[in-house]
C-alpha cells in the first residue's frame, strides 16, 4: 500500500508540474500575442497618418496653370 500511496503522489506531481508547464507556455503566447496586437494596432494607426498625409497632399496640389 505504501508504494501505491507514492506512486500516485509521484503521478500527481508529474501533472502539477506538467500543468504548471502549460500555464507557463500559454502565459508567454498570450503576452506574445498581445505584443503582436499592440504591433498590428500601432501599425494600423501608422497606416491611418500616412494616408491623411497623402490625401492633405493631393488635395493642397498645386494645380498647374494650362
Amino acid at each position: 500500500m505504501e508504494v501505491s500511496l507514492q506512486s500516485q503522489q509521484l503521478r500527481q506531481r508529474a501533472a502539477v508540474d506538467r500543468a504548471t508547464a502549460a500555464s507557463s507556455t500559454l502565459s508567454n503566447v498570450r503576452d506574445r500575442l498581445n505584443m503582436s496586437a499592440d504591433r498590428l494596432e500601432a501599425l494600423a494607426d501608422q497606416s491611418e497618418r500616412i494616408e491623411r498625409i497623402k490625401k492633405d497632399r493631393e488635395d493642397n496640389a498645386i494645380i498647374p496653370a494650362r
